[in-house]
């Protein structure tokens, strides 16, 4: 099945504010009631990547975006198990914050690894749970999936056969710009129950959805996240970026598709938008982008697209590509082996596939000395630091290219 997946982020929804919001909001489901699609093999899903409301401690806002959007949403036939959401900065509760701030900020100068913060969030008492208590009852009701599950780190779904989708919380560590504290490189993830997912789960097509870019993660988190997105998901849907210049990026040498959304709401006069992302079993196919004028309405997003119908088709060719391009280190790979083997042109090019042992004398190999020998593909597969000794002109420069080689055929790493 297709799904389209109606991207949202950054309203920072607020009550009497009806001279801006709700000049931007009636004209946006107005819009969207005639962009999505009527095909009925696409799926309608709604994404929201945070910062939903403006104050996360106040409870009235969540209740009152619900009111409207839960309305309005299922007059498109785009119900609670259609609606899919994360909590950003402005989601959280800055008076927990000012409460708790000396522990709250006690706990971040621990300076966690990827281990020890793993550990801390499974304690039912860490301290960061009680600030998204607002949040969580509006998820609830809201959406059938986001970041709740056995703790508040994140939760990876089933949204069809084939899709799943990870919902990562981000904003854990985040001080809410309570003290006007800049969270950039100081927000952690729980990387631990991301890996649980992943083994479980069998769809194919994985999707990754958080408030905050990978660049607003701690050192070791965005060093683990971009790991974990190149090997496992084809899409990527961020927010909290206001003002960029870049919205999507492709990847040519894999699947992967990161958008960062434009905000829904910061201003009338600002630049803001909206995307639909349609993906089915085998990636992403197209991006689609809508954007807010200064006649307060939306048209065509050729701003964020940088083309002129705001649309971005993605070439199902990529996972080609990214085989086209290990075919291409191959061969440059067995040209330097074929180069070490024409040290003698007047000989002919051939390479009888060595024999490695663990002892010198391999001349004779009785049966009890047989466990002595060394698997080439398993010494490949489990590399390690290794010395490998050979009498003169025995070819250990053919040697290392051939073990290259090999490498690279069974594993696509050198």
């Amino acid at each position: 099945m297709k799904i389209a997946l109606i991207h949202l982020s950054d309203l920072h929804f607020r009550l009497n504010w009806e001279e801006e919001q709700s000049i931007v909001l009636n004209e946006f489901f107005k819009d969207l009631s005639k962009q999505i699609s009527s095909d009925l093999s696409v799926k309608n899903f709604l994404v929201f990547s945070g910062d939903i409301v403006q104050k996360g401690g106040n409870k009235q806002l969540y209740d009152a975006f619900y009111n409207q959007f839960n309305s309005e949403l299922n007059k498109l036939n785009i119900t609670k198990n259609q609606r899919i959401c994360v909590p950003g900065n402005h989601d959280i509760s800055t008076e927990y914050i000012k409460n708790q701030f000396e522990e709250h900020e006690g706990v971040l100068k621990l300076e966690f690894n990827e281990s020890q913060f793993n550990d801390y969030m499974t304690k039912s008492s860490n301290i960061y749970n009680e600030k998204f208590l607002n949040y969580k009852e509006f998820e609830s009701k809201f959406a059938n999936y986001g970041i709740f599950g056995d703790s508040i780190s994140g939760s990876g779904w089933n949204i069809d056969e084939n899709i799943g989708i990870y919902c990562l919380n981000t904003a854990i560590c985040s001080s809410g710009g309570y003290n006007s504290i800049n969270d950039k490189n100081r927000l952690a993830i729980d990387t631990r129950n991301i890996q649980r997912w992943l083994s479980d789960c069998k769809a194919t097509t994985k999707i990754l959805v958080m408030h905050h870019h990978k660049e607003w993660l701690i050192d070791w988190a965005k060093t683990e996240i971009d790991k974990l997105l190149r090997k496992n998901f084809v899409l990527c849907l961020s927010g909290h970026i206001h003002g960029q210049s870049v919205f999507h990026s492709i990847n040519n040498d894999c699947t992967l598709i990161e958008c960062s959304a434009p905000p829904l709401l910061t201003n009338k006069n600002e630049k803001l938008g909206y995307s639909i992302i349609f993906v089915n079993e085998k990636g992403v196919t197209e991006i689609k982008y809508r954007q807010w004028t200064k006649e307060h309405n939306f048209v065509t997003g050729v701003d964020f697209s940088n083309n002129d119908n705001g649309k971005i088709i993605i070439n199902n060719n990529i996972n080609s590509n990214a085989d086209n391009l290990q075919l291409d280190i191959l061969k440059i790979i067995e040209k330097r082996l074929e180069k070490a083997l024409r040290s003698y042109s007047i000989q002919p090019i051939v390479f009888v596939d060595p024999v490695l042992s663990k002892t010198n004398d391999v001349s004779s190999i009785h049966e009890e000395e047989k466990e002595n020998l060394i698997d080439n593909e398993h010494f490949i597969c489990n590399i390690k630091s290794t010395i490998i000794k050979a009498p003169p002109q025995f070819g250990l420069s053919c040697l290392s290219h051939y073990l290259i080689k090999k490498a690279w055929v069974l594993n696509s790493s050198l």
